[in-house]
């Protein structure tokens, strides 16, 4: 934020990140996002309580968990199978005020 040519936009990749930023454009009086716009990642429930309310990239904790147990149980029960995977589970763009 200190750079000659301040950046428009900035993307959050954890809670605390997303926390640092705001505080320190809210201390620079920096408008959001008329001057920066800002995402988050998580929807957590002080996304919407922030003042704008923040656009953010929302992840399923509980899917996370639920593939990566699947994928435990089955190492253990086929570990002659044993290959590496690649699994993705979809987010959503949850576009608030903030962008």
């Amino acid at each position: 934020l200190s750079l000659p040519k301040c950046p428009t936009a900035v993307f959050c990749t954890n809670n605390l990140m997303t926390i640092g930023v705001l505080q320190e454009l809210f201390s620079r009086d920096t408008q959001i996002p008329q001057q920066v716009a800002v995402v988050g990642f998580d929807d957590l429930e002080w996304a919407e309580l922030v003042n704008p309310p923040l656009t953010v990239v929302v992840q399923r904790p509980y899917e996370i968990g639920r593939r990566a147990f699947e994928t435990l149980l089955d190492l253990f029960n086929k570990p002659e199978t044993r290959t590496q995977k690649d699994i993705r589970v979809p987010v959503e763009l949850k576009i608030r005020f903030s962008t």
